[in-house]
């Protein structure tokens, strides 16, 4: 959570609410969706082909890793 909440007041600047509360909320927003869209639940690893941790890897070598999957 601390990456997520660092890398959201970075890339969109100014704090209208607490980050932590905004990505709880847009958390909501994105499960609700996913479940709502494919009837699965969202953040079951068997439902997704690749995880990537960006806190931990960056952005960028995120990116490299995705295209060299894809390659």
């Amino acid at each position: 959570m601390a990456h997520r909440i660092q890398r959201i007041v970075q890339q969109y600047g100014q704090r209208q609410d607490a980050p932590e509360k905004r990505l709880r909320d847009k958390d909501q927003r994105r499960e609700a969706y996913y479940q709502f869209y494919t009837g699965q639940k969202w953040g079951e690893v068997k439902n997704y082909h690749l995880t990537l941790d960006s806190g931990k890897l960056g952005i960028d070598r995120c990116v490299q890793v995705i295209l060299s999957a894809l390659g």
